[in-house]
């Protein structure tokens, strides 16, 4: 069966735009001094567990499976045990069987019983953009950790730092399936009243 590469690329594209503060993990040797020393500054903001996870991201990026998009994704997740989670994506012929890397590496930490996690890494071979986890994935990662720290770290090491509730806002939580849902008897009125967006906040992990 032949599968058409540029659907494929589409299926699996994960271009995201994001306007945030774009940081470096270490200095790849600019002739600029000033740059240089602005580098050097950032990368002091990274803990050592943090320049830790990233390196594995990209340790696990060279395991993908990715024989259709040839897109590939590394994923490190840190677990509040300390223990670090990696994973990268593994494709299947069968589309919707695909996993992303961030999902291999949740699936293998829930497997053993960490399911609170501090902070998770993700890279791809992109060079002039940041690779976000996709809507799945941050979903995945708001069922255990809205707080939870997001990398995206490029292959020169600039990265780019938010959280799991920054790139979801208002995520669907485990606690809405215990609220009151029962259907309304009598059908519903036709009088409609609008609602600050910012009443609806997810809670604070």
């Amino acid at each position: 069966m032949q599968t058409d590469p540029s659907a494929s690329r589409l299926l699996y594209r994960r271009l995201y735009t994001m306007e945030h503060f774009v940081s470096i993990l270490d200095d790849k040797g600019s002739p600029d001094q000033d740059q240089n020393d602005q580098n050097d500054q950032n990368a002091a903001e990274l803990t050592d567990e943090d320049k830790e996870l990233l390196k594995i991201c990209h340790n696990a990026k060279e395991f993908a499976y990715a024989p259709y998009s040839q897109f590939r994704v590394g994923a490190a997740l840190l677990a509040e045990n300390g223990k670090i989670y990696s994973g990268c994506n593994v494709e299947n012929a069968a589309y919707g069987a695909c996993i992303c890397a961030e999902r291999t590496a949740i699936v293998k930490a829930v497997s053993e019983g960490q399911k609170r996690f501090k902070s998770i890494a993700v890279t791809a071979d992109l060079e002039d953009q940041f690779c976000l986890p996709c809507g799945t994935c941050r979903q995945v990662l708001a069922e255990f950790s809205l707080d939870c720290v997001l990398f995206s770290v490029r292959p020169d090491n600039q990265y780019l730092r938010t959280t799991v509730k920054e790139i979801l806002p208002h995520a669907f939580r485990p606690k809405y399936l215990s609220m009151d849902h029962q259907p309304r008897k009598g059908g519903s009125s036709m009088n409609f009243g609008k609602a600050d967006i910012d009443s609806q906040s997810t809670e604070k992990e």
